[in-house]
């Protein structure tokens, strides 16, 4: 089950820093009639609302099968309404509504993209809206959730057979992997070329006949 608690003021009221400006707490989904009961209370009329009537002051996203993504997604959705609205711009209760709706469904794989997203495009998410734009097309982005430092995702690419001996190469430093390789396998470097036993299993006598 997922919901969203939202903390809602009257925008007009807040914005003129009146006093006794009007605030409710409410959770969504929740039912027209329930919500025009709630709305009534902040002065304004549900059924026709406007996008300058209302102001998030503060979000709280729940999934309550993954409490971490919870955390993370609250905080960073908090930290961007605290950005916008110190620059004059409104979170109104219509956007969270279609938040809700978009991101309400989302499994654990598109959430985790979701927030590596938030990561990899923050200067490009800066409002609800944004974030509501970037869950409509997380199929346009693959997260590979196997690959947590450049070294794994090379490791993971090369066994996947998505990059060819010939772009490794230039990245190895082939002469302490050789080095290392003919130790292993008790060779040994010589002018001619590298030798290496054949009869691992030579016992030390048959050595010494060979003296």
């Amino acid at each position: 089950m997922s919901y969203i608690r939202l903390d809602i003021v009257n925008k007009k009221e807040y914005e003129n820093h009146n006093r006794d400006y009007r605030e409710i707490k409410i959770s969504i989904p929740k039912d027209s009639e329930q919500l025009e009961k709630d709305f009534d209370y902040l002065g304004l009329d549900y059924k026709y609302l406007d996008i300058q009537d209302t102001h998030i002051k503060e979000c709280s996203v729940i999934f309550e099968d993954d409490p971490d993504f919870s955390i993370n997604i609250t905080g960073i959705l908090n930290n961007m309404m605290i950005r916008e609205s110190n620059l004059g711009n409104t979170t109104p209760f219509t956007d969270m509504k279609e938040l809700y709706n978009v991101i309400k469904d989302l499994n654990p794989t598109e959430r985790n993209k979701l927030l590596a997203l938030f990561k990899a495009e923050e200067n490009k998410i800066k409002s609800i809206k944004d974030v509501i734009k970037y869950i409509k097309n997380l199929d346009k982005f693959y997260l590979d959730e196997n690959s947590f430092s450049y070294e794994q995702f090379a490791e993971n690419e090369i066994d996947l057979g998505e990059v060819y001996m010939d772009d490794v190469l230039p990245y190895i430093d082939l002469e302490t992997l050789g080095k290392d390789l003919i130790e292993d396998r008790n060779a040994i470097l010589t002018d001619y070329g590298v030798l290496c036993r054949m009869d691992e299993g030579m016992e030390q006598e048959n050595e010494e006949e060979m003296e």
